[in-house]
């Protein structure tokens, strides 16, 4: 290899460096508003499936009659749109104000809770059966009762803490303004895809723009999919924790059932912590009422793991069963 090659080789490899030591520092300085993008695309292949489906050919009877009404592309979206924010919206209405009513009640109770569970451990040594066999200089009930002191005051202090973080949160704007942001990003996206799309393949060699286009498009059906999947679980785990939660007399059953719907939306761990709560809440009504709490959250677990999920993802993004319960194991 002559010395020019190996030079131009240096160069290149310096150049590619720098590009993308550059292209880091950018996405770190923008990493807001590309959040924002992200979101936003996936918002619009969420909804682009349904304006297709509005937006497809009439149907035509003998003579050339067109049968039914169909829309403009840009009608349809915001049809669409406004469907989606009115939904939101009604959903905010309804399940905002109780759980923002069991917040408070649960943060003004919680002392009381933590004494409650307190004394139910004390008082746990009394209620063992006579032949339960206990070593002797174990103080059950005073080792369980420092731990729950111990827990509570951490929940209390962070639950405090979480409050007082909500109501600066929601003295600013910068999240409703994000949300709206990233909705009309959405909205122009969904409206002109096929363009977007288009100037983006100008850059590419005509010969790789019909491949490329089959990728992209399968991207954005993936991802839509997975959007509608992921709220449908959330809807679905949200819902049998609120029915479970009201038939077991567990109190801010609203907040909980919140709790473990947005909680679905974090894989794996998000369905485990949101039963804790769910559980301490539980015990200051009765140990029964906390283990029966505990026995719905692992039957919503399981009945999740191995046919909820399975059967929403199959029908969302088209991947078998059997996968997705591989990989919940």
């Amino acid at each position: 290899m002559s010395e020019a090659s190996l030079w131009r080789i240096a160069y290149r490899t310096v150049l590619l460096v720098a590009a993308l030591a550059g292209a880091t520092l950018i996405a770190i300085q923008l990493q807001g508003v590309i959040i924002q993008i992200f979101l936003a695309t996936i918002v619009a292949c969420g909804m682009s499936p349904i304006v297709d489906w509005m937006c497809r050919p009439p149907d035509r009877i003998r003579g050339g009659v067109v049968v039914g009404w169909r829309p403009s592309r840009s009608v349809a979206v915001l049809l669409v749109y406004a469907v989606l924010v009115a939904g939101v919206i009604s959903i905010a209405a309804t399940v905002i104000p109780p759980a923002a009513r069991d917040v408070r009640d649960l943060t003004r109770k919680l002392p009381e809770t933590g004494r409650m569970v307190a004394a139910w451990a004390t008082n746990l040594p009394n209620d063992l059966p006579a032949d339960m066999p206990v070593p002797p200089g174990l103080d059950v009930g005073r080792g369980l009762s420092q731990v729950l002191d111990t827990v509570m005051s951490q929940v209390t202090s962070i639950v405090g803490q979480a409050l007082v973080v909500v109501q600066y949160a929601v003295g600013f704007l910068s999240g409703a303004l994000n949300g709206v942001f990233v909705l009309i990003l959405a909205l122009y996206f969904t409206s002109d895809a096929h363009r977007i799309i288009g100037f983006a393949m100008s850059f590419l060699a005509p010969a790789r723009r019909p491949r490329t286009q089959r990728i992209l498009g399968h991207i954005g059906e993936r991802l839509g999919g997975w959007l509608r999947g992921q709220v449908l679980l959330s809807l679905i785990i949200g819902g049998i924790c609120l029915v479970g939660l009201l038939a077991l007399g567990v109190p801010y059953a609203v907040l909980l059932a919140l709790v473990a719907a947005i909680g679905e939306a974090v894989p794996m761990v998000g369905p485990v912590f949101s039963a804790v709560p769910a559980v301490l809440v539980a015990l200051s009504v009765s140990p029964t009422t906390a283990l029966l709490t505990l026995g719905l959250y692992v039957i919503v677990q399981q009945l999740e793991n191995y046919l909820i999920v399975p059967r929403v993802m199959e029908r969302a993004v088209s991947i078998d069963p059997l996968a997705v319960m591989l990989a919940l194991l």
